[in-house]
């Protein structure tokens, strides 16, 4: 085509394919919106196609001992950064501008457009299939500030116990080989899909993402990549907290999207794995999300528990909260800002608190535990 009369017939045929392309993701992007809150559709949906995909790419890129994740984002980055600077230097070089920026437009929107029909086939429909509080048959209740202390406090003992049992360095902090707890993180399920056997799913082993700084500064700890079916951590976070991070990322492995269910998932999955350290981990988890919710409602009981702390779990704590007080930036307002949008726009309407929101289901099922009291996981 030599000349660009306007009419809609020339500029579809600058790029026909891109056009096709764009077009076909758009549909999937409109179906998925039309049909996600449709009830039995998203099960069905995710039943029958997302996660059977997801996990068979995650089986696929298990055999790399690295997080294909990382290399494919820092390749379609690369790729889209060389393309739109060879469009620009084309720009500067040819005489149909008009078309040559036409065309670089096209296959930048067909790109964004496929990511995003992907995220939303293979991920984004999760959100509205059935809960892992509807699948478990978890009762949940408003909680009394007594239930609250009790399970504060059961939890605050066992992050003593457990505590004693894990490596520390002469500062008194957690110090497990960060190699080691990856390399456990494929068996950490085993035990909790025996209880809730939907859970079950391939042995994946978690990978590292690098550079994980990047994420430490966007203040994330990890998450799943859904074109890859990988969990990826930020493995240069608090060693402490690694192990209930990285079952939290194998819970949205195994299809658990909401991030309050998540953690609960993640918390229960390491207190039933036996393992020391992930057990100690998810004390620490657990602890602070009741312990924030117990100090808002009861200050002094939140005090005199707190105080029972030991010193080694005592460091633990200080030690996360220094670590991300070291990243905490206008970066890190803004990422979390955007996330936060994301999961309501997933229907997550507390949005990044609703991290903090498992704290029902920790009551719901560790009261019986603290009311008996003892170490029962």
């Amino acid at each position: 085509m030599q000349k660009i009369k306007g009419t809609s017939k020339n500029w579809f045929l600058i790029c026909p394919a891109r056009h096709i392309a764009s077009l076909f993701f758009l549909l999937i992007i409109i179906s998925f919106y039309i049909f996600r809150s449709i009830d039995g559709f998203a099960q069905t949906f995710t039943e029958k196609f997302s996660f059977p995909i997801l996990h068979s790419l995650g089986s696929f890129f298990n055999v790399l001992p690295f997080s294909a994740c990382s290399f494919l984002i820092s390749f379609f980055a690369a790729t889209v950064l060389l393309y739109i600077i060879i469009t620009i230097y084309k720009l500067l070089r040819k005489s149909q501008k008009l078309s040559t920026a036409y065309k670089g437009c096209i296959t930048i929107i067909s790109l964004a457009l496929f990511v995003f029909s992907g995220y939303c086939t293979l991920w984004g429909i999760c959100y509205y299939a059935p809960s892992f509080k509807d699948r478990s048959k978890i009762e949940t209740a408003p909680i009394m500030t007594e239930q609250l202390a009790e399970v504060t406090r059961y939890f605050a003992s066992l992050a003593n116990y457990y505590g004693e049992t894990v490596e520390r360095n002469d500062h008194d902090i957690f110090s497990e080989d960060v190699d080691e707890l990856f390399s456990k993180s494929p068996h950490i399920f085993d035990n909790i899909s025996a209880v809730f056997p939907f859970l079950d799913g391939p042995n994946l082993t978690a990978k590292k993402f690098f550079p994980s700084q990047l994420l430490s500064y966007m203040g994330f700890t990890g998450f799943i990549f859904p074109f890859t079916g990988e969990a990826n951590l930020n493995y240069k976070s608090t060693a402490s907290h690694l192990p209930v991070v990285i079952a939290h990322e194998i819970a949205h492995q195994r299809g658990v999207a909401a991030e309050d269910e998540a953690n609960f998932v993640a918390i229960l999955a390491c207190m039933l794995s036996e393992d020391d350290a992930f057990c100690y981990s998810a004390c620490i988890l657990a602890y602070t999300y009741l312990g924030n919710a117990l100090c808002k409602v009861d200050m002094e009981t939140w005090n005199e528990i707190s105080a029972t702390l030991s010193d080694g779990v005592k460091n633990d704590i200080s030690n996360n909260r220094s670590y991300w007080a070291k990243y905490d930036s206008a970066i890190t307002t803004a990422s979390q800002t955007i996330y936060s949008g994301f999961l309501q726009s997933n229907g997550q309407a507390l949005g990044m608190r609703s991290y903090d929101a498992c704290v029902d289901l920790l009551v719901a099922y560790y009261l019986p535990y603290a009311l008996l009291g003892g170490h029962t996981s």
